[in-house]
Protein backbone atom coordinates (compact mmCIF):
# COMPACT_ATOMS: atom_id res chain seq x y z
CA UNK A 1 0.00 0.00 0.00
CA UNK A 2 1.24 3.21 -0.95
CA UNK A 3 1.59 6.13 1.97
CA UNK A 4 -0.10 8.87 1.43
CA UNK A 5 2.80 11.22 0.81
CA UNK A 6 3.62 8.58 -1.70
CA UNK A 7 0.30 9.32 -3.21
CA UNK A 8 0.17 13.30 -3.38
CA UNK A 9 3.65 13.18 -5.48
CA UNK A 10 2.74 10.89 -7.82
CA UNK A 11 0.15 13.47 -8.65
CA UNK A 12 2.09 15.74 -9.73
CA UNK A 13 4.32 16.07 -13.21
CA UNK A 14 3.85 14.79 -16.41
CA UNK A 15 4.98 11.60 -18.25
CA UNK A 16 7.75 12.17 -20.62
CA UNK A 17 10.57 10.54 -22.57
CA UNK A 18 14.08 10.51 -21.25
CA UNK A 19 16.78 11.15 -23.78
CA UNK A 20 20.62 11.00 -23.04
CA UNK A 21 22.82 13.15 -24.88
CA UNK A 22 23.69 10.84 -27.29
CA UNK A 23 20.24 10.33 -28.19
CA UNK A 24 19.71 13.93 -29.19
CA UNK A 25 22.68 13.63 -31.57
CA UNK A 26 20.44 10.64 -33.28
CA UNK A 27 17.58 12.92 -33.43
CA UNK A 28 19.92 16.26 -34.68
CA UNK A 29 21.05 14.27 -37.61
CA UNK A 30 17.75 12.96 -38.75
CA UNK A 31 16.86 16.78 -38.43
CA UNK A 32 19.63 17.74 -40.63
CA UNK A 33 19.51 14.82 -43.07
CA UNK A 34 15.45 15.63 -43.64
CA UNK A 35 16.58 19.29 -44.43
CA UNK A 36 19.52 18.19 -46.83
CA UNK A 37 22.70 19.32 -44.95
CA UNK A 38 23.92 20.96 -41.97
CA UNK A 39 23.87 24.41 -43.47
CA UNK A 40 20.18 24.24 -44.42
CA UNK A 41 18.78 22.82 -40.89
CA UNK A 42 21.40 26.15 -38.65
CA UNK A 43 20.07 28.32 -41.76
CA UNK A 44 16.68 27.77 -40.99
CA UNK A 45 17.29 28.03 -37.02
CA UNK A 46 19.61 31.02 -36.87
CA UNK A 47 22.32 28.66 -35.37
CA UNK A 48 26.15 28.40 -36.51
CA UNK A 49 26.42 25.58 -38.76
CA UNK A 50 29.86 24.84 -36.94
CA UNK A 51 28.12 23.88 -33.42
CA UNK A 52 25.86 21.85 -35.27
CA UNK A 53 29.21 20.08 -36.95
CA UNK A 54 31.06 20.01 -33.19
CA UNK A 55 28.03 18.45 -31.87
CA UNK A 56 27.81 15.59 -34.69
CA UNK A 57 31.19 15.12 -34.74
CA UNK A 58 31.08 14.78 -30.41
CA UNK A 59 33.54 17.59 -29.93
CA UNK A 60 30.47 19.61 -28.43
CA UNK A 61 27.92 19.24 -25.90
CA UNK A 62 24.26 19.53 -27.55
CA UNK A 63 23.37 23.29 -26.29
CA UNK A 64 19.74 24.60 -25.15
CA UNK A 65 19.57 26.37 -28.66
CA UNK A 66 20.05 23.36 -30.21
CA UNK A 67 17.52 21.12 -28.33
CA UNK A 68 14.77 24.02 -28.21
CA UNK A 69 15.55 24.00 -32.32
CA UNK A 70 14.75 19.93 -31.99
CA UNK A 71 11.19 21.32 -29.91
CA UNK A 72 12.87 19.44 -26.63
CA UNK A 73 13.31 21.06 -23.40
CA UNK A 74 15.22 20.25 -20.07
CA UNK A 75 13.59 18.62 -17.14
CA UNK A 76 14.70 17.16 -14.20
CA UNK A 77 14.25 14.21 -12.79
CA UNK A 78 14.57 11.66 -9.57
CA UNK A 79 16.90 9.57 -8.99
Amino acid sequence: MKSKRAATVAKFGRPGVIFEEQDIVQLLRAAVERDGSQAAWARRRNIERVYINGILRGKRPVTKTVANALGLRRTYTAK
